[in-house]
């Protein structure tokens, strides 16, 4: 039975994007109810952009096009630890939130540049050529002289009174 899952679920990064937006909407909804629609919108816009942004990059056909969207979710990140010292200016949260949240957020963060580096190795990767027939060749045929040298000169080395 195929899975009912889209591929951007199985990624890790996304896991822990779905678990902070889900913290960030909890936390934001005991905001006072005159910034309900101004902080708390801009928090909870901006947390779920994160994940929203991981699994349209994910989605999306060529490695450029990932890369753009992982940026981009990059910097809905920063926006929303934004938010959330503007929340601690406010006296909305107590800085041991706010340190929280930053760490969870530093985490995020750097597993996000570690899927980062490695699609932009795959994008590297895929644009350079296989090897021709000549590369293997020189290849093979160097391997194939130093071999014979090293038999050659063991057994020379071994025969020799």
């Amino acid at each position: 039975m195929p899975s009912e899952n889209f591929g951007f679920e199985e990624l890790e990064l996304w896991k822990k994007v779905r678990a902070f937006k889900i913290e960030i909407i909890k936390l934001s909804n005991q905001f006072p109810a005159e910034e309900k629609f101004k902080l708390t919108d801009q928090i909870k816009r901006s947390g779920r952009s994160i994940n929203a942004l991981i699994a349209e990059g994910h989605g999306r056909f060529t490695y450029p096009d990932q890369i753009h969207f992982c940026i981009m979710a990059r910097g809905s990140l920063s926006e929303t630890i934004n938010h959330l010292i503007d929340a601690f200016d406010e006296n909305y949260i107590v800085e041991t939130i706010l340190i929280e949240f930053k760490k969870k957020g530093k985490e995020i963060e750097r597993i996000l540049n570690g899927y980062l580096i490695f699609l932009r190795k795959k994008k590297t990767n895929k644009n350079k050529p296989p090897p021709t027939f000549y590369t293997l060749f020189t290849f093979t045929t160097l391997f194939t002289f130093y071999t014979l040298f090293t038999f050659y000169t063991l057994f020379i080395f071994y025969t020799l009174p």
